[in-house]
C-alpha cells in the first residue's frame, strides 16, 4: 500500500496590488525573452521560507493542526529593489528581484519556521537564508542572449515598490504542464 503524498511549502505571499503594478516593468522586459524563460505567474509570487517537498498526508495533517503556533510572529516591512540572477550573470538559471527588509525580523521568522518544521522531522536548512523573489527561470538547454543580461545589469539597482509581509501561508503545490498551482491550506497573521 502506498502512502499518498502532497507537495508542500511555507511562504510569505507577495500579493499587494501596488507592488504587483511596480513589477509590471520587469515582466514587460522579461516577456521579450519568453522563448527561453518561464516566468512566475504574478498570482504565485512569494518568498519561500521552507520547501518541504512531498509529505505523507498523515504528517501534513498534523502540521496543519499545529501551524497556528506560528501566529503572532512580527510583520515585516519590505522593499523590492533590483534584479539579479542565480548562479551568475554569465550563466543565469533563475532571475530574481531583491528584497530589502529588517533582516533580523526575517531571520527570526525563518528560524521559527525551521523549528516548527524540524519538530515534525524535517532537516534544518544548512544554507544561509537569502530572501528573494523568483521572477523567471531559464528553460533547460537555452542560451541566455546578451540583451537579457543587459536588462538584468541595467536594472540591478532599480526600486520596484514597498509593502509589508503580514501573513505566513502553508501552501500545497500541484504541478502540471500549464505550470504550478499553489493552494493555500493554512495561514497565520503576522502582527
Amino acid at each position: 500500500m502506498s502512502l499518498k503524498t502532497v507537495r508542500l511549502f511555507i511562504a510569505l505571499p507577495v500579493d499587494d496590488s501596488a507592488v504587483l503594478n511596480y513589477l509590471f516593468d520587469i515582466y514587460r522586459g522579461l516577456d521579450k525573452y519568453s522563448s527561453i524563460l518561464k516566468t512566475v505567474d504574478s498570482g504565485n509570487l512569494h518568498i519561500t521560507m521552507k520547501f518541504l517537498g512531498d509529505v505523507a498526508e498523515d504528517k501534513y495533517s498534523k502540521m496543519i493542526d499545529s501551524f497556528s503556533s506560528l501566529e503572532g510572529s512580527v510583520r515585516i516591512n519590505y522593499s523590492l529593489k533590483g534584479i539579479g540572477c542565480f548562479p551568475s550573470l554569465s550563466s543565469p538559471s533563475v532571475i530574481w528581484t531583491g528584497i530589502e527588509c529588517d533582516i533580523k525580523k526575517m531571520s527570526e521568522l525563518f528560524l521559527k519556521v525551521e523549528g516548527f518544521c524540524s519538530s515534525f522531522g524535517f532537516e534544518k536548512d544548512t544554507r544561509m537564508f537569502t530572501p528573494h523573489l523568483t521572477m523567471a527561470r531559464v528553460r533547460r538547454g537555452k542560451d541566455v542572449p546578451s540583451g537579457l543580461k543587459d536588462f538584468i545589469r541595467s536594472n540591478k539597482e532599480r526600486f520596484y515598490g514597498e509593502s509589508v509581509f503580514n501573513r505566513l501561508v502553508f501552501f500545497k503545490s500541484k504541478l502540471d504542464k500549464e505550470g504550478p498551482e499553489y493552494i493555500k491550506i493554512a495561514e497565520v497573521k503576522l502582527s
